[in-house]
């Protein structure tokens, strides 16, 4: 196809002679060009285009058009002469204006690109019309093209195929391919499969190997109303064997499953070799296959997975399917868990029904699967335990307030602490091994720091270490609020799904956060002097979130104003955007009390939305917990069909259709396509099921 820069070529080579070079010293013009293309092809003398220019304009100073255009392309492409996008589109111009088609269409071109002259769509439009109507055929492409598409003109699939079939009817290999597919597909022609095979043959007769493909691909599919295997093979091989690797992919898929030709494993992994060497996605997929199942090679799943894994980064749904599977088989949910996402993303069905398997295995093993085993005295020691790391603080409230009951507590849970930090650790030091593992001595170290500073704080006279303490305090409420959303952030991953990934984290850290707010306003006692000093650790830590609170949001922009994100994620990121500030505002020293009043009713309906969501939230759970017992009852059916017990079994497959035909029922918009899917698929079984019975009149 002629493009920006393309260069039109004459009928017949003649290669270059000593004769030749005489006729054109002596100003032949045909010699010239003749001798001019033997220099910029290197036809039987050494390549020289800058010979080949100072020919071209000889030749174009006797009026030769053809060479007039050769000297514009050189200027444009900078061969033989200096690039001058200006020079170019300048010449191009003064043929376009004398009638010259293939300069009308660089003309367009020209425009299009901005390529010595400033950009032009609509003046690059009327450049192509011209030039189309000339019976230049690449512009008559262009045309159709963009008439096909919508592209800078209104959408006219009719006017489209009028151009496309002008450039194919004079033997133009990519209009052929164009309309091929217009007739293929029924755009802005009667959907006729037999004319597109015709133009498509045209076009592959041309070497035009796009064509070729389609070729293969609808004489897989029976695009004529016939599916004929063997013809797609042959298609597809002319395809591969001119180093086209999606088609070698095919080749390999036909000679793995026996389609069109006899199947035979070691030319299909011969074949998905070449493809996946050369960075096909599909065909790393299919090799991954191969040594997975020991298909054509031996056995061996490290390279399954190595093969699998460069598919992956390359967006191949079926790999990332395939190889969250093998991380299943691991035991590693998580790392399954996130290639099943992908692979949903790309549309592989069953990827949807392999994720909730993970997120379900994943909930029985996280930390807050294990709290929620806790017996009723379990959970009391662990509370206990916590209000120990802060007994230090809750004596120092008791003195702010003069309140004998808090020091009790605080000295009763103070000698919890020094027990469960200290001396526990040193009577159980082999068994719990705290000085082995960092991350241990981390989670160890946090609260002795936290008790330490609390009690430090209590009983130290110097004012350095009483500020200090209130630092650390301070920071540690900021810590604590970030991990409280991260948990959270878990939970929601784990259970509920909540917000679909990443907003979770923002919207409940927020909410952490946000508290520390409302806190500020809390009438804590009666003494003027401890109120202010809370509302003061408050609102600075308050502050502290809230600036963390707009960085995130600020590497959270591109998910939220993505295409990707829902109406909801979007909403939700702006409320919150418009509510979070409301947590600062009440907790102001000097506040208008309309103004805090109004602040609350925000607060309440920020709250009320977020419950709303989860609730919504709650109910896909219910599907997703619905469906997982479907698949319980599937594979019982399953199990018993393979023991022969065809009423049990039928019965099973019976259920599970119930139950989700249930879940289609209450939530249309649940997993639509896994649904129908798993509907479809269980009809089948109770169908073969039905075949199988002996009371069928059938076995009779």
């Amino acid at each position: 196809m002629m493009t920006v820069g393309s260069v039109a070529e004459v009928d017949k080579t003649v290669p270059y002679s000593a004769e030749l070079a005489k006729k054109a010293e002596a100003g032949e013009e045909k010699a010239q060009m003749d001798l001019a293309m033997c220099y910029r092809k290197g036809l039987g003398i050494k390549r020289d285009d800058a010979k080949a220019f100072t020919l071209w304009q000889k030749a174009s100073a006797q009026g030769n058009q053809d060479a007039e255009f050769r000297v514009a392309i050189s200027y444009l492409q900078g061969e033989g002469v200096e690039r001058d996008e200006k020079i170019s589109f300048n010449k191009f111009l003064v043929l376009a204006d004398k009638g010259y088609a293939i300069a009308q269409f660089a003309v367009g071109n020209a425009y299009m690109g901005g390529l010595g002259v400033k950009k032009d769509e609509i003046k690059a439009f009327d450049w192509y019309k011209k030039a189309a109507e000339n019976n230049e055929p690449n512009a008559q492409n262009r045309l159709g093209k963009a008439y096909l598409d919508g592209a800078g003109v209104l959408k006219d699939e009719v006017e489209a195929a009028k151009w496309l079939i002008r450039s194919a009817e004079q033997g133009n290999a990519y209009g052929q391919f164009l309309i091929g597919n217009c007739y293929a597909h029924g755009r802005g022609v009667e959907k006729n499969g037999q004319k597109a095979i015709e133009y498509l043959k045209k076009a592959d007769e041309q070497g035009y190997l796009d064509a070729t493909y389609n070729l293969g691909c609808f004489a897989k599919n029976g695009l004529t109303g016939i599916k004929n295997d063997k013809e797609a093979v042959k298609y597809y091989l002319k395809c591969a064997e001119k180093n086209d690797f999606e088609s070698a992919d095919q080749v390999g898929s036909a000679y793995l499953f026996g389609e069109g030709v006899d199947r035979d494993y070691e030319k299909a992994f011969l074949w998905f070799t070449k493809a996946a060497n050369a960075g096909n996605a599909n065909g790393q997929f299919h090799l991954g296959y191969m040594f997975a199942n020991g298909l054509g090679t031996q056995k061996n799943p490290n390279k399954a997975k190595e093969w699998y894994q460069k598919a992956a980064k390359g967006n191949c749904g079926n790999a990332q399917y395939a190889l969250g599977n093998l991380y299943y088989s691991e035991n590693k949910f998580t790392k399954a868990k996130s290639l099943y996402e992908k692979a949903k993303k790309s549309k592989v069905i069953l990827a949807s029904e392999a994720l909730l398997m993970a997120k379900k295995n994943i909930s029985q093993e996280s930390l807050f699967r294990g709290i929620s085993n806790l017996k009723w005295w379990g959970v009391l020691i662990l509370i206990v335990t916590l209000l120990s790391y802060l007994s230090g603080w809750i004596f120092v409230f008791g003195v702010f307030e003069n309140t004998n009951q808090a020091k009790v507590i605080a000295f009763i849970l103070g000698v919890f602490g020094i027990f469960n930090l200290f001396i526990a650790p040193l009577i159980f030091i082999k068994m719990l091994k705290v000085f082995e593992n960092p991350r241990m001595l981390i989670f160890y170290g946090l609260p002795v720091a936290l008790f330490l500073s609390g009690w430090l704080n209590a009983f130290s006279k110097k004012q350095i270490f009483k500020r200090l303490s209130y630092l650390f305090l301070l920071l540690g409420g900021f810590c604590l609020s970030v991990l409280i959303a991260i948990l959270l952030y878990s939970i929601g991953n784990i259970y509920l799904d909540l917000f679909h990934g990443p907003s979770l984290f923002q919207c409940l850290f927020l909410t952490a956060v946000f508290s520390f707010g409302v806190l500020g306003i809390v009438r804590i006692g009666k003494k003027e002097e401890s109120i202010q000093t809370w509302k003061n650790l408050c609102t600075v830590t308050f502050i502290s979130g809230f600036v963390c609170a707009l960085s995130t949001a600020f590497f959270l922009n591109e998910y939220y104003l993505s295409a990707e994100s829902s109406k909801t994620d979007k909403l939700v990121y702006c409320l919150i955007h418009v509510l979070l500030p409301t947590g600062l505002v009440i907790s102001w020293k000097h506040l208008n009390p309309t103004v805090r009043k109004a602040s609350y009713f925000l607060c309440c309906i920020w709250i009320a939305l977020i419950s709303l969501r989860i609730l919504q939230l709650v109910s896909v759970e219910r599907c997703a917990n619905n469906y997982l017992e479907s698949l319980t009852l599937i594979q019982k059916g399953e199990d018993l069909s393979k023991d022969r017990n065809i009423q049990k079994a039928k019965v099973a497959f019976q259920s599970a259709s119930e139950i989700i035909t249930n879940i289609a029922k209450q939530k249309p918009d649940w997993e639509t396509e896994l649904v129908k899917y798993r509907l479809d698929d269980l009809n089948k079984k109770i169908m073969a099921l039905d075949s199988q019975s002996p009371t069928n009149p059938q076995q009779n």
